[in-house]
């Protein structure tokens, strides 16, 4: 699919090969949105406000106590993969580059969304679910960890991964919830549609000492036949373009595969700087430690800095 080509094809060279990508989806709890009025789950994020102003819950006697989030995002601690919704945001947010591909990092390894206003609004879109001065205020710093929320009936929707079907599922087993693709902005082309990919890839190390071997493992590994094996057994979303078709009316993963063909990522230089200061910004513009402004500067700054670490020293 078009992400591992952008992702892990330089200069004519594949560096690596995965046998899944997963994207972020709208996980929805029917049973909510059944006694919500609710016929359909959200497409567009201002269809995802709408449903939210329709089902959070505050509480009659303690002051600003939610008792049902209309979903469990906003913050980043206690949702998982927050990070994650906010690379999503952006990359939907951000211009293209000439590839095609979100321009949030340059070729050479410039962090380009510091002080960019399209990423601003990404990141004030998203902390605006966890703003009491906003209509949408549905989460809170204080809130249950999102998938325990979600899967204890508190929340109506969250964003995940399909790997997470199975959690929520042995969490709540009676639980009635369903996936959809994740919400894109109004008036997104189909060929526009971006969500956020995520996935593990098989590289063969420069020093390894036997590569041919290892590069036809890989090629086995990532063919149709093994790779189609391995999705049986493990009910993960393919990597493969091929095997999207088969997959991609399957009642589980269905929807996971058909988003394998738009999911998205961008260049990282190191994913736990990524995840740290990403959750850092969140927390810190909801709690009013730091502006919109300054959380997504400063975040820039501190992959830029891993970025150069990453490159190591460079000669005089």
């Amino acid at each position: 699919v078009d992400t591992v080509k952008s992702d892990l094809v330089v200069n004519g060279r594949v560096l690596a090969l995965p046998l899944f990508v997963d994207s972020l989806a709208l996980y929805y709890n029917k049973g909510i949105f059944n006694a919500s009025g609710i016929a359909r789950p959200p497409q567009t994020w201002n269809e995802v406000h709408d449903v939210v102003r329709r089902t959070v819950r505050f509480n009659p006697v303690e002051q600003g106590q939610i008792d049902q989030h209309g979903i469990a995002i906003g913050s980043g601690r206690n949702v998982n993969r927050a990070p994650d919704i906010l690379s999503a945001l952006l990359l939907q947010n951000v211009p293209r580059n000439e590839h095609g591909d979100p321009a949030l990092v340059t070729p050479e390894g410039e962090v380009t969304f510091g002080q960019d206003e399209r990423a601003q609004k990404a990141l004030q879109f998203l902390t605006d679910f966890a703003s009491p001065a906003k209509d949408i205020y549905t989460w809170q710093l204080a809130s249950d960890y999102s998938i325990d929320a979600f899967a204890e009936g508190e929340a109506a929707m969250m964003l995940n991964y399909s790997y997470h079907i199975p959690t929520v599922r042995a969490k709540n087993s009676r639980m009635n919830f369903a996936v959809a693709p994740f919400p894109q902005l109004a008036g997104t082309a189909p060929e526009d549609r971006t969500t956020y990919a995520s996935y593990w890839a098989f590289a063969v190390s420069r020093q390894s000492p036997n590569p041919q071997a290892a590069w036809e493992l890989v090629r086995f590994l990532t063919s149709a036949a093994a790779a189609r094996d391995y999705l049986k057994r493990t009910g993960y979303p393919p990597a493969r373009g091929d095997l999207v078709a088969e997959l991609q009316n399957d009642p589980v993963i269905g929807v996971f595969a058909e988003q394998s063909l738009y999911a998205r990522t961008w260049r990282q230089p190191d994913n736990r700087v990524v995840d740290r200061v990403f959750t850092e910004a969140l927390d810190d513009v909801v709690s009013g430690r730091d502006s919109v402004e300054g959380a997504l500067r400063r975040a820039a700054e501190q992959i830029q800095a891993a970025a150069a670490a990453a490159l190591g020293p460079r000669s005089p």
